[in-house]
């Protein structure tokens, strides 16, 4: 999954962990640091993947932000899980929403917020 990630022309790093979700289980997260002067939004790379990848192994959300790293610079993934685990559970399959979580922008289903206060809602 991350290699289509990686694949794309405006990301510059990439990590895909586990959600929780209600319905499957699990669903993919995706985290992306982009590229300088990128961009991209979530529903792009969400369209990338699905034209690149499994329709199972497409990222149902997406976090842009730096990536946590180790002192050799390996990506932390155990502490992107813990910032999975901590997004609020998906409303449902046919929304998206947008939160600031701990400074970046996560995008999930096409409704955008920021904090509680909702900014955009577009039904798929």
């Amino acid at each position: 999954m991350q290699e289509a990630l990686y694949r794309h022309p405006q990301v510059l790093e990439a990590a895909v962990v586990a959600r929780p979700d209600p319905k499957w289980g699990e669903t993919p997260c995706a985290f992306v640091t982009l590229k300088s002067g990128a961009t991209v939004d979530a529903s792009a790379l969400i369209a990338w993947c699905r034209d690149h990848l499994a329709h199972y192994k497409v990222p149902k959300t997406v976090v842009f932000g730096a990536l946590p790293k180790t002192s050799t610079g390996k990506i932390q993934k155990f502490a992107l899980r813990e910032q999975a685990r901590a997004l609020q559970p998906h409303q449902g399959s046919a929304t998206h929403d947008t939160r600031a979580v701990m400074g970046q922008l996560v995008i999930d289903n096409l409704e955008v917020r920021f904090g509680d206060k909702a900014l955009l809602t577009r039904v798929v």
